[in-house]
């Protein structure tokens, strides 16, 4: 037994397959967006390559 649902969706238009895919990325709340970029930013800042850990010695213990 197969499922209907699953049948229009092949059958639609790659129109409908854009829409459908739109709607569910609008749906997704903007507070749940913004949480997510900021645990991002946070983990970008928190991560030092090592080209700005040599910088940051440098800066410290310069004779100058």
């Amino acid at each position: 037994m197969s499922n209907p649902k699953k049948k229009a969706v092949n059958n639609s238009t790659p129109w409908q397959k854009f829409e459908s895919a739109m709607r569910q990325i609008v749906s997704v709340p903007h507070a749940e967006i913004k949480a997510h970029l900021d645990a991002e930013k946070e983990a970008k800042k928190l991560k030092r390559t090592r080209k700005s850990k040599y910088a940051a010695f440098r800066a410290v213990n310069s004779k100058g």
